[in-house]
């Protein structure tokens, strides 16, 4: 699998995806099969270079995802499973996903473990951390109230 992007997209975030992953870096797109593309998005998952209209790419900004995390006192289901409880909890979120649900714990005040297995996922969710670090100026082991995330690869 490749990472293609354009020449004006070329940065350290990148080449450290791409030298951590063994992905090699393109600057002409694919023709077939599936790739990453890497612009100003960020890090995008292509499925078919037919329909490369058609992709994956995670924000924990903005969307559906940014405005659950901005709500996370309103995510009673969570809540709930999580039990009655004033003092922090220790998580372990061993089907990560997207993230959504160790945000949700992280911004309630919990620590998390997040793992993911699959690789695509893992690079996708890193690329967007690294974003979202960049964007709020915070350092990349810090969130509100210094917990942790920690996402580990299987």
């Amino acid at each position: 699998m490749q990472i293609y992007l354009e020449q004006r997209y070329l940065d350290n975030n990148i080449r450290d995806i791409s030298k951590k992953s063994e992905l090699d870096i393109v600057f002409e797109a694919p023709t077939s099969g599936s790739y990453f593309i890497y612009d100003s998005k960020g890090l995008s998952f292509i499925i078919n270079a037919d329909n490369p209209k058609k992709f994956l790419n995670v924000d924990f900004l903005t969307g559906k995802l940014g405005w659950r995390i901005k709500r996370a006192e309103h995510e009673s289901n969570l809540k709930k499973a999580l039990g009655k409880t004033k003092k922090s909890l220790h998580i372990f979120d061993a089907t990560a996903g997207l993230l959504a649900d160790s945000l949700i714990f992280l911004s309630l005040g919990h620590q998390v473990v997040a793992v993911e297995q699959s690789k695509i996922i893992y690079l996708l969710i890193n690329d967007a951390i690294h974003r979202a670090v960049s964007y709020t100026h915070l350092r990349a082991h810090e969130t509100k109230a210094n917990l942790v995330c920690r996402l580990l690869l299987e």
